[in-house]
């Protein structure tokens, strides 16, 4: 075992934990979803589809999506376009 200066160590925690809460609140800030923005299954429960048709179609026929913390987001964007794309008269 080591003997080291305790003040030292706690000086040197409190450092690090500062750092990490820094990168903590940039990622969270980053990650932040806009207040149009869907999830997959607010998409599916608004347009009132199966999560099947979401994925085998929707997005294989241009539906644009982003992952975010392993989260499916569609923008406004990307909703409207499909549905001019496609005549849908779905709510957005």
């Amino acid at each position: 075992m080591s003997m080291t200066d305790p003040s030292y160590e706690i000086r040197f925690l409190k450092e690090r934990v500062a750092q990490l809460e820094k990168i903590v609140f940039e990622f969270m800030n980053s990650h932040q979803t806009k207040k149009d923005d869907w999830d997959d299954a607010t998409l599916r429960q608004r347009w009132n589809i199966a999560s099947r048709t979401t994925t085998y179609n929707y997005r294989r026929n241009g539906l644009e999506y982003e992952m975010r913390g392993g989260i499916i987001f569609y923008s406004y964007e990307s909703r409207e376009n499909f549905k001019k794309k496609f005549k849908l008269n779905v709510e957005n």
